[in-house]
């Protein structure tokens, strides 16, 4: 089953715990479980594509001349004395030697960490979702560091979540229909 249910009714929304997630389970599984079926792969696919490559805010990647003071920084803290620490450190930039990698920035607001999916029960409706609770997920563009195959300036959440769930569209239409007519044929 999806990892959150969810129960809307107006302005108030209720999440189900454990127990009673499975009592749900069981309910929509009876009424409709090849349409569940389809919406959880869905959704679950949706979710993992869009986790695995969710863009996280790096450092920049230092100039030479920051190579060489961080190196510097960190042979002082072994014990080197700050001029010799500075003269192997320019050695070491001059022979290649110092690889510093880029880290996850302190400014990140950790969005990927926001990502979610599930089920939401709406009055009649059941409705599959997949979503970031980051309250600026859709001003997320893509930037020139980045490591994703979309134009420059796309928004990512339109580009991990709403393009491909509307690509999706038309399997979860066919797998419902095809089950309601299975079930209008049966009574």
């Amino acid at each position: 089953m999806a990892s959150k249910i969810k129960i809307k009714s107006g302005s108030t929304t209720i999440e189900l715990d454990a127990a009673a997630t499975e009592v749900f389970d069981a309910v929509v599984r009876q009424a409709a479980p090849e349409t569940i079926r389809v919406l959880e792969q869905s959704v679950e696919d949706l979710y993992s594509d869009a986790f695995a490559r969710w863009p996280v805010r790096k450092t920049k990647p230092l100039t030479s001349r920051g190579r060489v003071v961080v190196m510097a920084q960190r042979l002082e803290q072994k014990g080197y004395r700050r001029d010799r620490a500075f003269a192997a450190a320019l050695r070491m930039e001059e022979e290649g030697e110092i690889n510093i990698p880029t880290e996850t920035s302190s400014k990140s607001q950790n969005s990927r960490g926001k990502l979610e999916y599930g089920l939401r029960v709406s009055g009649d409706n059941i409705e599959a979702f997949v979503g970031c609770r980051a309250p600026y997920a859709w001003a997320i563009k893509v930037g020139k560091d980045t490591d994703l195959p979309f134009a420059l300036g796309a928004r990512v959440a339109n580009e991990l979540l709403w393009r491909p769930a509307r690509a999706q569209t038309n399997d979860i239409v066919k797998t419902t229909a095809n089950e309601l007519e299975n079930l209008i044929e049966k009574v």
